[in-house]
């Protein structure tokens, strides 16, 4: 379902999402539900400039915020 990535803070012993990859599919889903980032960072109780990041990639994602996410856009 989402790309990854070799984790450079292990030295390459792991994998982890990539952030750039689950930022755009999350901002298509977000969008195609005729969400906006604000009406996504009120349901969520985060900032804008939170969700600006994690949608572009500037912050990890992990499987709680991605089901959160999805969940909002419900």
């Amino acid at each position: 379902m989402f790309k990854t990535r070799e984790c450079n803070r292990c030295n390459g012993s792991g994998k982890i999402l990539d952030p750039l990859d689950v930022g755009a599919k999350m901002r298509t889903f977000r969008i195609g539900k005729g969400l906006s980032m604000t009406e996504m960072a009120r349901q969520l109780s985060f900032s804008v400039p939170y969700i600006r990041d994690l949608e572009f990639g500037r912050r990890a994602w992990n499987q709680q915020l991605i089901e959160k996410y999805t969940k909002a856009c419900k």
